[in-house]
């Protein structure tokens, strides 16, 4: 249990990273340089966590600027194929230069035309909800998963401003469907969705309340088990798609348990989780990897090649199933 819960949390704050958006300033597109502590820090999660979250805000502050080109695929264990995040080009949309954005698994492709400096605007508010959980971890854990608050993850105080920025970020959605290309215009989207919350305000907390404590009675195990646990920071340099690269290193060791390792690197693009994997001391039960099987900043391969043939508008489906509802 503690395995599978503190993965999701990892992926969680991992694809919290990815939407928060990397560096705000232009740089170069080479790789970074990833912050390092200067020696190992080991303790139980409150000693170290906080001196991580600082070090993977520094990673992301050191990624390089997203552009096209770049790209980056996953490969795991557990499952066949890749998953594969791609930045195909920038197009100018309303008077805002925005970023194509591929993600792809197996034959599942779709595009995103991102506002991407409206998606940087997100990066502030990662990095508070970063140093929030880093300075007392296992109350984060309490506060935001046993106690039902979970909406607070991403609403702040029930704020649904972060979640509005990242919808209005989003111009344009493509996929392919047998021969035709269809792209989904948002525009519109983004008011729809305020009139809803308008009308329901509480829907963040009527959704977060759905996972408590008292609906999941292993809660209590998991954090005896975080307490139990022991955690190691360290820059160490990690073989990843045949390259050295470095890398701030998370391994949390539980002694009846076994060890989950993260790491991230500011010398990747778009997305800075180089591996993470689980190595359960009972063989059976389930561990596993998933880690970084190529990566580059330029080359990035458009699988939707061409014009759209249909465009739809995205308020007008978003409306027909409200009217359903």
């Amino acid at each position: 249990m503690l395995f599978r819960r503190t993965m999701i949390i990892a992926l969680l704050l991992g694809v919290t990273l990815l939407f928060s958006g990397c560096g705000e300033d232009p740089a170069p597109v080479t790789t970074g340089e990833t912050a390092t502590p200067e020696e190992p820090v080991t303790g139980d999660a409150d000693a170290v966590l906080g001196e991580a979250s600082e070090d993977f805000i520094a990673v992301m502050d050191e990624m390089p600027e997203a552009a096209p080109g770049q790209w980056i695929s996953f490969r795991s264990d557990e499952a066949e194929g890749e998953f594969s995040i791609a930045i195909l080009r920038s197009e100018d949309f309303g008077g805002v230069t925005c970023l194509w954005y591929q993600i792809a698994a197996e034959d599942v492709v779709f595009q995103i035309l991102l506002d991407q400096a409206m998606f940087d605007t997100l990066k502030d508010e990662m990095q508070v909800f970063m140093a929030e959980m880093g300075s007392d971890p296992t109350g984060w854990l309490q506060t935001n998963f046993a106690e039902g608050n979970t909406s607070q993850l991403f609403m702040p105080e029930n704020d649904p401003a972060r979640m509005m920025t990242f919808v209005r970020s989003i111009k344009l959605i493509r996929i392919k469907s047998d021969q035709d290309i269809i792209a989904i215009d948002m525009t519109g989207v983004p008011e729809m969705v305020e009139s809803m919350i308008a009308q329901n305000p509480d829907m963040f907390d009527q959704a977060g309340a759905q996972i408590t404590a008292d609906s999941d009675s292993s809660f209590q195990d998991f954090f005896t088990k975080v307490q139990e646990a022991e955690f190691v920071l360290d820059f160490e340099d990690v073989t990843v798609a045949n390259e050295t690269i470095g890398c701030l290193t998370l391994a949390i060791s539980h002694p009846d348990e076994g060890t989950i390792n993260i790491a991230f690197s500011s010398e990747l693009p778009i997305f800075p989780l180089a591996e993470a994997s689980v190595d359960p001391l009972d063989p059976e039960k389930d561990g596993g990897r998933i880690y970084v099987s190529g990566f580059g900043f330029d080359g990035a391969t458009d699988l939707i090649p061409g014009p759209a043939t249909q465009t739809i508008p995205a308020a007008m489906m978003l409306q027909g199933l409200m009217q359903q509802q």
